[in-house]
């Protein structure tokens, strides 16, 4: 069951913040926010449990970010081959390593 879900349930039969955290794992800032997120909507617990997971979690958290590769991942990526293929060696170690490639 999606954590979300299992917090808002979990919130409506009456459990503390402190209880939600230990029963789902997930700590007591994060359901505080999405309990505040939940408010915010002006729903209703039967209309959001309606709710497939993926839409659950896009209401309260909102639309996935999207994924963007840095410049320095760019560059990096193509010395990765190499880079293990020295690690492999008898005796080479990620700090030796690390001089050898500067």
């Amino acid at each position: 069951m999606n954590k979300i879900r299992q917090i808002l349930r979990g919130h409506f039969e009456v459990h503390g913040s402190k209880q939600l955290s230990k029963l789902t794992g997930v700590s007591r800032n994060t359901i505080k926010s999405y309990l505040r997120r939940f408010q915010e909507t002006g729903m209703l617990f039967d209309e959001v449990n309606e709710l497939s997971d993926e839409g659950l979690a896009q209401l309260i958290l909102g639309p996935p970010s999207p994924l963007h590769q840095s410049d320095k991942l760019e560059v990096l990526l193509p010395l990765l081959p190499g880079i293990v293929k020295q690690l492999r060696k008898k005796g080479m170690t990620a700090s030796v390593s690390g001089k050898i490639l500067k």
